[in-house]
């Protein structure tokens, strides 16, 4: 099956491109500690990062990260970490304010491990105003997971879509912009899959936090699990009605799924809402 018609058959099932999230918590351990340990290096940890370094490149992490894209090819990509100064903070990334999956040729410049250049490039971009003390802080350290992992399967659903993306268009307006941003069939694929992932991830934390906890299949209880969607509620005034029907859909495809599954492991605590 070629890739475009794999693609429409996902999500004709309602379903994102799946992805391995094990792997990706891997990453995950992996690019915590390489940040920790790179920010110890600084002589005043509690002033912010951009007073002790310039915005851009970081540095890169030896360890490339391997997958496998939608027709099963393997794919190589480099890691770089960035530093940026964002142009607002956001309560939901205030340590990483995003990412990007940029198609590169590294040749053998530092920074790649095993002598050879990769043509993608994954980055992430820190928060320049947050000081490197921070980093290690237990007090953040779950919102640093949190705000890493939410970017990553983001990045790993472009990897393994991998489909062209032919240029940036010109707008009149940022609203413009926006809305041929989240428009794209590859960013609506990416961010159906955070949102499916906030959302079941809520649905979970419910079922273990809470005694005498239930799941509706209805619409009412999926539109509550909307609401503390950080990812739905970024995209939804942007979205085209077939798009949003697309990633709605998703949702509650992914609610229907994890309903049996949830009530099985905590059915000690379940109340059924029939």
């Amino acid at each position: 099956m070629i890739l475009r018609e794999y693609i429409r058959a996902i999500l004709k099932e309602g379903r994102p491109i799946p992805i391995d999230k094990e792997l990706i918590k891997t990453y995950l351990d992996e690019i915590t500690t390489h940040i920790k340990r790179h920010m110890q290096q600084y002589d005043e940890p509690d002033k912010p990062l951009l007073d002790q370094a310039e915005v851009g490149r970081l540095f890169g992490m030896d360890r490339l990260i391997r997958l496998k894209d939608v027709r099963e090819g393997e794919v190589v990509v480099s890691l770089e970490i960035r530093v940026v100064k964002p142009k607002f903070k956001n309560w939901s990334r205030l340590f990483v304010p995003g990412g990007g999956v940029h198609s590169r040729y590294y040749g053998n410049e530092q920074g790649v491990a095993e002598g050879y250049g990769t043509p993608w490039v994954l980055y992430l971009n820190l928060d320049g105003t947050v000081p490197p003390a921070a980093w290690s802080d237990k007090l953040n350290r779950h919102a640093i997971a949190r705000e890493l992992y939410s970017i990553l399967i983001h990045e790993f659903t472009h990897l393994r879509d991998l489909l062209p993306y032919h240029g940036k268009q010109e707008h009149d307006s940022e609203e413009e912009e926006a809305i041929e941003y989240y428009n794209r069939p590859v960013e609506v694929r990416a961010f159906m899959q955070q949102v499916v992932d906030e959302v079941i991830t809520d649905m979970e934390k419910k079922a273990v936090d809470t005694e005498g906890w239930y799941i509706d299949t209805a619409w009412d209880y999926i539109e509550s699990l909307l609401e503390k969607s950080y990812n739905w509620q970024r995209i939804k005034g942007f979205l085209k009605p077939e798009n949003k029907r697309k990633v709605l859909k998703a949702v509650a495809r992914a609610v229907t799924d994890l309903h049996p599954e949830l009530k099985e492991k905590y059915k000690e605590s379940y109340i059924d809402p029939a």
